[in-house]
Order: structure tokens, then sequence, then C-alpha cells
């Protein structure tokens, strides 16, 4: 018994914990439509955590706003709707790297190895993103 108590105590502390993104303005805004976000991702590889962390702040961006910027409501205001309706779009933008021509500049951190989390801080072009969902029909055009 006591062998079977100890290997379910072996078992129980190695459970992997979730893993939380946590995406935020990096600096004031300094000009109309540019945003400076950091955020973390994880990973097995640099590039699979530099991939996961923008792919968290363009989620962020799209789907929940960024708090203390101008876009602090969410560019697409009903997620779930929007990417049944909408699925091939959001595959190329987030899975398959669509998002970069919106990335002005990036700043990747060191990948922790025990962890297999790193930051980033990218520097987006917000107007340019809004053009391209309204070009898909995503969202409206700004004023309608």
């Amino acid at each position: 018994m006591l062998a079977a108590a100890l290997f379910i105590a072996a078992c129980h502390g190695t459970k992997p914990t979730a893993f939380s993104h946590q995406v935020s303005l990096a600096e004031p805004e300094q000009a109309p439509g540019l945003l400076w976000i950091n955020g973390n991702g994880e990973g097995n590889s640099r590039d699979k955590a530099v991939h996961d962390a923008q792919r968290a702040i363009f989620e962020q961006l799209l789907f929940r706003g960024i708090a203390g910027s101008s876009w602090s409501r969410p560019m697409v205001p009903d997620e779930a709707n929007s990417k049944l309706e909408h699925p091939d779009l959001y595959k190329a933008l987030l899975d398959d790297l669509g998002y970069r021509p919106f990335i002005l500049a990036a700043q990747h951190g060191t990948l922790d190895k025990k962890t297999g989390t790193l930051t980033t801080k990218l520097h987006i072009d917000t107007n340019a993103l809004r053009k391209h969902l309204e070009q898909h029909g995503i969202i409206r055009p700004f004023g309608l």
C-alpha cells in the first residue's frame, strides 16, 4: 500500500500546469494605429515559443482588446461566430503566420529552457490589420 501511495503522489506531482498567456501594452501609443505589445509564449523550441507569443498577441488584439490602448475593445466583437464564418481566414492569419505583414518590428527574449517560455515585444500596425479585416468582410469599415 505504501508503494502505491508513493506512486500516486509521484504521478500527481508531475502533472503539467496550464500555460496562461500574458499580453499587455508595452509602451504608450506614440502614433495612431501603431502599438507596442508584450506577450509571452511557450514551446519546445525558440521558434515555436515565438510563434505562440505572437499568436497570443494577435488573438488578444483581435478578440479581447489591449487594455490602456486605443484598441482596448476587441477588433472582432464576436470571436466564436466570426471563427465559424471565416475559418480559412483565421487559419491563414493565426496558424499560418499571416499576421507577419502587420508586424513592423519584433524583439524576442531568450527561451527559458526549464519552462519552455519566452517574452516577445511586437510593434503592430493596427490600421493595416483593421483594413485587412475590413477587406475580408470580418469587420465593417470604420464609421459605418
